[in-house]
């Protein structure tokens, strides 16, 4: 299961400002749900550390995950007791989205966008645009590692449902995962989960 929780953010505020004060409301939303996820009380946060691909994790507290995405307005904190990767796009108007497209996805994904009217190719393209992120914040690299090469093609066809994802690069062993899309409370974004195993996305729920 993957508890979520969000938090509004000044969305014309920018830079250094903007950081700070999403900076203190993660630290607010982890005070907030490390103790629902794993049962011990928190007053403050254990020490942070991370993993080669820059991915936060707690040394002290193993079997709690978190990944934290912000876009607009909103900042979401994902957390569990497995390994997980959470994306939030805001579906804004963007006319470089098919260009985008062309540059960094898989042939069949653009071509997908392309052969759609431009609302739904636009949200097609924050749709994969998210699944991706989501995934390789699950690994802990940067999304430009193989963005092509991710690919899901029921997520693609338009599935709510829980997706395999492949990562195929080349020299590389496939990588395999999977990945949700989940419901956000505020119309005109996307939100993707990524984990391991499918039980992980099976419930989630927002505090």
């Amino acid at each position: 299961m993957i508890l979520l929780s969000c938090k509004r953010l000044p969305e014309q505020q920018k830079g250094t400002d903007r950081r700070a004060i999403a900076k203190r409301e993660q630290e607010e939303l982890l005070l907030s749900l490390l103790p629902r996820v794993t049962g011990r009380s928190c007053p403050e946060l254990p020490a942070l550390s991370h993993f080669p691909g820059g991915k936060p994790y707690f040394p002290d507290v193993p079997h709690f995950f978190f990944n934290f995405s912000d876009s607009g307005s909103f900042l979401v904190l994902a957390a569990g007791t497995a390994s997980l990767g959470i994306d939030l796009q805001k579906t804004a108007s963007s006319p470089r989205y098919f260009a985008l497209a062309r540059r960094f996805f898989a042939k069949e994904e653009a071509a997908a966008i392309a052969s759609l009217p431009e609302e739904e190719g636009r949200l097609l393209f924050f749709r994969l645009w998210s699944m991706k992120e989501a995934y390789f914040k699950l690994t802990g690299e940067g999304i430009f590692h193989g963005i092509a090469g991710c690919t899901s093609p029921a997520f693609l066809s338009g599935a709510d449902t829980i997706c395999p994802v492949t990562n195929i690069r080349p020299g590389i062993p496939p990588q395999s995962a999977f990945v949700r899309a989940l419901s956000f409370p505020e119309p005109g974004y996307v939100l993707t989960a990524a984990a391991n195993t499918e039980a992980v996305l099976d419930r989630f729920d927002y505090a």
